[in-house]
């Protein structure tokens, strides 16, 4: 792994990756892998663990000793959120960008390479990507395209296509509308995404099916409706 380009050629920092993760070991292995495998590499990545689990830290050695890409285990001893584990991860991150990845998700090899000619190009403050939903066996079942236009009224009715693993922000436009809503987490991402809009900060649409959105497996969160009928009502509110 010598000879990464980390920055930009300049010792800016672009990319840093935020994963918070919960007793998914397996699972974090393979999205972490996705992230160290990028054409474009991140500046460094941070792992959140709201579940405390040695086997974690364990894994995030062996990974440090394989890449020379700097990877981070921060505990999230707070609360058992995933909301608060990518918040904290936010406030460790010395990258321009947060780029935040589910510990279940994988990203394609050219995500942040992609990611990166946008932002250049368009100078935007968020990025959302096309998603690909796909299932334990590896097969591919849903594409999820963001539409290039879309109004908040929307957002209220539906999902348009965000998830926490396709949403890239600037981290300045981050911090200023203090991060994830630690009460709400089956809306997250459109909540946060609702707030920043009417902050007046920019997005841009990476047409390319470049995040890869696991379903269907036992422990996910979003699988149970009653799970997070509550967090519904509060983004609601």
């Amino acid at each position: 792994m010598s000879g990464l380009k980390l920055t930009d050629g300049s010792g800016v920092c672009i990319f840093s990756v935020v994963i918070p993760t919960h007793n998914r070991l397996n699972l974090l292995e393979k999205s972490i892998m996705s992230a160290i495998n990028q054409s474009y590499p991140p500046c460094e990545i941070i792992v959140i663990d709201d579940y405390l689990l040695d086997s974690v830290r364990v894994l995030i050695g062996a990974l440090n000793n394989a890449t020379n890409i700097p990877i981070y285990y921060v505990q999230n001893i707070i609360q058992s959120n995933a909301q608060v584990s990518r918040n904290i991860g936010a406030g460790f991150a010395k990258g321009s960008y947060l780029s935040f990845l589910d510990d279940d998700d994988l990203w394609g090899r050219e995500y942040l390479s992609q990611a990166k000619k946008i932002i250049e190009k368009k100078t935007c403050d968020m990025l959302i990507t096309h998603t690909v939903a796909f299932n334990n066996k590896d097969e591919k079942i849903i594409r999820k395209l963001f539409p290039d236009k879309y109004s908040e009224q929307e957002m209220f009715i539906k999902n348009p296509g965000i998830a926490c693993s396709n949403f890239i922000v600037n981290k300045r436009c981050f911090t200023s509308v203090k991060g994830y809503d630690p009460y709400v987490n089956a809306s997250a991402y459109k909540e946060i995404l609702i707030r920043l809009k009417r902050k007046g900060f920019s997005h841009e649409v990476l047409r390319e099916g470049l995040v890869f959105y696991r379903i269907g497996h036992s422990d996910q969160w979003t699988s149970t409706d009653i799970k997070i009928l509550p967090d519904i009502f509060r983004f609601y509110k």
